[in-house]
């Protein structure tokens, strides 16, 4: 049997990150919002404490999913389109190519 690596189409990392279900509350918050929020408000919507929203935007970050900026003392996240968009295409293409029969994973 061969060993597929799915992380020659998506990093590990950012698996990883779409693993924690307070990270999904997360980003489908920052959809909600227009795409981006301040710490502040994402974790006056959620029902954990701020430490722990901001471990969760950090995660997220590191995967390349998100941009931060900051204005004045806040951090605004931002969903990083591009990102989701890259990474999420290549997943999609190795599995057309799997089922299409051709060989997988770059």
């Amino acid at each position: 049997m061969n060993t597929i690596d799915l992380s020659a189409a998506m990093p590990l990392q950012t698996f990883r990150a779409l693993a924690e279900p307070t990270r999904i509350e997360l980003l489908a918050m920052l959809m909600r919002a227009g795409g981006q929020a301040n710490v502040g408000t994402l974790t006056d919507a959620m029902s954990v404490d701020g430490s722990v929203v901001s471990r969760h935007l950090r995660e997220l970050h590191r995967a390349g999913l998100l941009d931060v900026e900051r204005r004045g003392r806040e951090r605004w996240y931002s969903i990083n389109y591009d990102a989701f968009i890259s990474q999420f295409s290549d997943l999609v293409r190795q599995f057309e190519a799997l089922r299409d029969g051709k060989p997988c994973c770059k």
